[in-house]
């Protein structure tokens, strides 16, 4: 990496790429203009390239421009506030890639790993069964409100029939990771832990890539389940958890919430002795959800399989 290279920006929408480099802006169309917009940031030898994350439009520009540069993906909010901290608040394309450049410059920000071709594969079916168990969600709330039988029985065949499609995917999901031996090893291990299921696994791999390589307060942090604090000078605030990746805060919520039921769970003793000092049961689901997120991170950088608690053990916790 050329030191004495300036940071780029790259603002993706779903046609075009703005790109900013040396205080020159070009635009570019994704169609047929693609490698073009690869070659010229190239041959500026950038220190290192920012894009916003824009629901999956920016992987194939990453992708293609990671293995000569540093690519960086951040959060949209971040730069958005960065923006707002200078005073800007004025929003283009144009204006979005010079400022995602200056924002490069200023914060440094790490390389972001791109995903695999089959992780591709896999986030997009979690991303679909994901959305057809929202559906089959909305569908049984209907039939709390359905008095009408022919309506009923309508809405009963719409669960029934997204029942199906959700088995279905749950099977397509199981076959891309058990291709895959990376992936299979690693959702084998994480199954060892009481609560983690097949696909709370698969929902972990490919919305928290980052499990197992960094440390425990930064993935707690990428999850939205540190505890954040509040306060100011005397004041002592609550803490409370904010932002981080709703999908994998979601899938990590049900893996404690299973956990209750379990004989033997020290997730669940941990549960019962908060809730014994008097902690609400949300609180201490949440607690709970970041214990297990914390253990699943430390098993899969060490290499090591979930380790039971025997009966004795689980009787001395409580």
């Amino acid at each position: 990496m050329d030191s004495s290279g300036q940071w780029v920006g790259i603002d993706v929408s779903k046609t075009h790429l703005d790109v900013f480099v040396g205080g020159r802006h070009r635009r570019f169309r994704i169609a047929d203009q693609f490698d073009e917009a690869v070659s010229w940031v190239s041959e500026s030898r950038p220190r290192g390239i920012v894009l916003e994350a824009t629901g999956g439009y920016e992987q194939r520009i990453a992708k293609a421009l990671e293995a000569i540069h540093c690519v960086a993906v951040v959060n949209p909010l971040h730069v958005r506030n960065f923006a707002k901290s200078r005073g800007r608040l004025a929003k283009t394309d144009k204006l979005d890639a010079r400022l995602l450049a200056e924002f490069g410059e200023v914060n440094q920000p790490r390389a972001t790993r791109t995903l695999s071709d089959v992780e591709v594969r896999l986030r997009a079916a979690v991303q679909r069964r994901d959305q057809v168990a929202d559906l089959r969600q909305v569908a049984k709330q209907h039939l709390e409100h359905t008095d009408d039988l022919t309506m009923l029985r309508h809405a009963r065949k719409i669960v029934a029939m997204l029942d199906k499609e959700v088995r279905g995917l749950d099977a397509v999901v199981a076959k891309i990771v058990n291709e895959d031996a990376a992936l299979k090893a690693r959702a084998k291990r994480m199954r060892t832990m009481p609560g983690i299921g097949a696909i709370i696994a698969a929902a972990l791999l490919v919305y928290l890539p980052e499990l197992g390589s960094i440390t425990k307060g930064q993935v707690a942090a990428l999850a939205g389940l540190a505890p954040m604090n509040c306060d100011s000078g005397m004041m002592r605030g609550q803490r409370h958890i904010r932002g981080g990746r709703f999908r994998v805060r979601k899938a990590l919520f049900i893996a404690a919430t299973v956990n209750q039921r379990c004989k033997i769970s020290r997730f669940k003793d941990q549960f019962l002795a908060l809730t014994a000092r008097a902690k609400p049961p949300k609180v201490a689901r949440i607690a709970v959800a970041r214990k297990i997120l914390v253990a699943l991170n430390s098993m899969l950088k060490n290499g090591t399989d979930y380790a039971h608690a025997s009966p004795s053990q689980s009787e001395k916790a409580a």
